[in-house]
């Protein structure tokens, strides 16, 4: 019946008018996106860590750590703040460290750790891209990988 056959299309026209909107949504949140991002998960106690003192720094000349900024994760664990969006590309490629003041959370927690602070040092090849560099946490390792 034409009734049915314009429910039908009024159904597909929504879907693809959503599905249109939520490119756009990642489209423009990839674009508003620092270059560098993190998070931190502590696996001992299966949740994220929040409140861990971060610094981002970069090797000038090959040579020297220069801060670029610091941070503190979020109730979340996350950081999304170490960088403002477009300096990544401003910066370009070169090589990156990000340390986690794993001790101050470990202290406030009343976690026994191991390893007071833990360093991730790591090349970036293509400054427009993102990188996530999550931590993952526990009273003797640590771990990473490149996320998303």
């Amino acid at each position: 019946t034409a009734t049915r056959a314009r429910s039908q299309m009024a159904q597909r026209v929504q879907k693809i008018a959503a599905h249109l909107t939520q490119a756009d949504q990642a489209k423009m949140s990839a674009s508003a996106k620092p270059m560098i991002t993190t998070h931190v998960l502590d696996t001992a106690l299966g949740k994220p860590a929040a409140g861990v003192p971060l610094l981002l720094e970069f090797l000038a000349q090959g040579s020297t750590w220069q801060t670029i900024s610091k941070g503190v994760t979020n109730d979340d664990g996350r950081c999304f703040t170490l960088m403002d969006p477009g300096q990544g590309e401003r910066m370009g490629a070169q090589r990156y460290r990000l340390s986690f003041e794993v001790e101050t959370y470990a202290k406030r927690t009343g976690q026994d750790i191991f390893f007071p602070l833990a360093q991730i040092v790591f090349d970036v090849k293509d400054s427009a891209a993102h990188y996530h560099v999550p931590l993952l946490l526990s009273p003797y390792s640590y771990s990473t990988y490149r996320g998303s």
